[in-house]
């Protein structure tokens, strides 16, 4: 018999909202497992979560107290997340115990270099939970979004002894400090989130701040909220991927095969879905998180992220939906026959790189390729804004034999993140 919460959010979307009624038009009242509920599609989600409240369909009921936030939209249409003030409330306290599990000390003062503003959630997020920890602390809200110039001097100047951010801006700015031969011994801790983690990266945040630590903050995202608290304290080494512990308390989590089954086994990577038990005006219903996992120890709720799903490719500090990006070169191989596209990530001169890999023989390779690579940059707003974080994208023409498949089923895989190579293994954490 499913858990009484879980049965519960089911009856509350699909009595109240319009997309969850539409989706579960099928589904018994008398369901014992939640695999017999169907999966969330982002694209028909998405469809229906209009910012027009009037025209929204996903929505439970009336929007008149809370907050609107990003969430991984990287075109010029962002998709936008709905909360009220009880949920944001909960949230923040879920990400005040991230920061004292994460090492948050009487008397730190912590430097909040995440994004503010735009609709961000991150900066806030931190900001709003730092007063709520019971540990008293300074916050210096400088922000991801000041010049390299201000975040060194607020670090620099005011003596910081933690810092929050995602691992690129920690990086740029520790290069900072390298390239003036300048070191910052106040600070004796790192968190960072958002995206991955490579070894480079944290020796460079060693050589800027040498007397640091470096942990992730939590496994979590906007839409699902806090997914994982690492199960381990902050260490020097992070040598392999940290280990997350499930928030039960936040929400169910399944690990899907290729084949839509549940993975009860451990060490067998599946797709991470989640069903939040508190988000009740947008309700979050097996939803893909995007990213794929395996589980350490089944019982205890342990798992591991291993990476991005097929769902979104995230680069840099980018995250960009596989269908966006197939359409971008749909677009510009316009006139060409195309047999198929691969997305490949790898690290390249210390940084993150995507490569279109298109089954196509164009009569004029390198003319097709620059008409792609600027299709992409006028229709994704980070590209042309970003390109600090990673390398320009590049254009390959290949044949289908080419391509990698998946070696059990044949299938083609879409998206092949090389990044996770023995050299530069990549510790995840993500909002």
């Amino acid at each position: 018999m499913l858990d009484y919460r879980i049965l519960e959010i089911i009856d509350h979307a699909r009595t109240k909202s319009h997309y969850y009624r539409e989706l579960y038009q099928d589904l018994p009242h008398d369901i014992e497992s939640l695999s017999q509920v169907p999966r969330v599609n982002h694209a028909t989600f998405w469809a229906a979560n209009s910012n027009k409240l009037c025209e929204n369909k996903v929505l439970t009921g009336p929007f008149t107290n809370g907050a609107i936030f990003r969430t991984s939209g990287t075109t010029s249409r962002p998709k936008n997340s709905f909360f009220t003030r009880s949920e944001l409330d909960r949230g923040i306290d879920a990400r005040a115990r991230c920061l004292v599990q994460a090492g948050l000390q009487s008397g730190d003062r912590v430097a909040n270099l995440l994004y503010g503003g735009n609709m961000y959630k991150g900066f806030p997020d931190v900001s709003d939970a730092l007063p709520r920890t019971g540990i008293p602390n300074v916050h210096l809200s400088i922000g991801g979004i000041a010049s390299l110039k201000h975040q060194a001097w607020g670090v620099k100047e005011f003596e910081a002894t933690l810092i929050v951010a995602m691992p690129t801006t920690a990086c740029r700015l520790a290069n900072h400090y390298v390239e003036h031969g300048e070191t910052v011994d106040s600070v004796r801790l790192v968190i960072f989130s958002g995206e991955l983690m490579y070894k480079e990266q944290k020796a460079l945040l060693l050589k800027a701040f040498p007397n640091s630590k470096v942990g992730p903050l939590s496994y979590a995202s906007v839409d699902g909220g806090l997914v994982g608290v690492p199960v381990s304290v902050p260490d020097t080494v992070l040598e392999s991927q940290p280990i997350y512990q499930v928030d039960e308390s936040n929400l169910v989590l399944e690990l899907i095969d290729e084949d839509g089954n549940n993975i009860y086994k451990e060490g067998v990577p599946g797709e991470v879905v989640i069903t939040s038990l508190q988000r009740r005006l947008m309700p979050i219903i097996r939803y893909s998180m995007g990213d794929v996992a395996m589980w350490t120890n089944f019982k205890l709720g342990h798992i591991q992220v291993l990476g991005r799903s097929t769902v979104g490719v995230t680069v840099g500090q980018s995250r960009f939906d596989l269908r966006d990006l197939k359409a971008v070169i749909a677009r510009g191989m316009t006139g060409e026959t195309v047999h198929g596209v691969q997305i490949l990530l790898r690290r390249s001169k210390g940084k993150d790189e995507m490569v279109f890999r298109i089954a196509a023989r164009p009569q004029e390779p390198a003319s097709r390729a620059r008409i792609v690579r600027e299709e992409m940059d006028n229709t994704h707003e980070y590209a042309r804004a970003e390109q600090q974080y990673f390398n320009p994208l590049v254009v390959e023409f290949v044949s289908v034999n080419d391509f990698i498949y998946n070696d059990r089923s044949g299938k083609l895989r879409e998206v092949v993140d090389l990044r996770l190579s023995e050299d530069e293994t990549p510790i995840k954490s993500k909002i």
